[in-house]
């Protein structure tokens, strides 16, 4: 039984701290909480792309929780509640290091690797219903899980989102433990 981001990383989940490894093992379902802080849009276009997808329109400190479930073998299910913003993606293991995360109508192509003890994805393709996106209008997402020093449970994440012809769509960072 593979989980989309263990499936990718093979032999280098083993690599990371055990908080992050922990946290990416296969199962049929994974629980977090712990709380974030949301950076939104600036401009009222970027707002508007963001809410499309279902991501975090409001600033501020908010509870935040995850939910990984196993759908099939290499994919998987992620809910998040950030305050009042709930969203889901789906996930897949597309090879050696590359991950396929569906989040509405948006298909990103994640590549992974492991950074001085800390799993980076970058988007670096993306296809808008089905359509592959051009540079210029694929948003950028270079996003990083650290384990938090002293737990061996707890890790860190920074995931930003910008478009490149409006900005910044969110940036929400914060720190994950699983729930009991």
């Amino acid at each position: 039984m593979t989980g989309a981001v263990a499936g990718a990383l093979g032999a280098a989940l083993a690599t990371l701290p055990p908080a992050l490894a922990a946290a990416h093992r296969p199962g049929e379902a994974l629980h977090f909480h712990g709380t974030a802080e949301v950076e939104p849009a600036a401009t009222w276009p970027a707002r508007l792309a963001a809410r499309l997808v279902g991501l975090p329109t409001r600033e501020g400190r908010f509870p935040i929780t995850l939910a990984k479930h196993r759908l099939a073998e290499g994919h998987e299910r992620w809910e998040r509640r950030i305050g009042p913003a709930h969203f889901h993606s789906t996930l897949r293991a597309a090879g050696p290091m590359r991950v396929m995360e569906r989040l509405g109508p948006l298909e990103a192509e994640l590549a992974l690797w492991v950074e001085d003890g800390a799993l980076v994805l970058e988007m670096v393709a993306a296809r808008l219903l089905g359509l592959p996106l051009p540079r210029w209008l694929r948003p950028v997402c270079v996003a990083r899980e650290t384990a938090v020093a002293g737990s061996a449970l707890a890790f860190r994440f920074e995931v930003p989102i910008a478009l490149p012809l409006l900005g910044r769509l969110v940036r929400y960072s914060g720190e994950l433990a699983p729930s009991s």
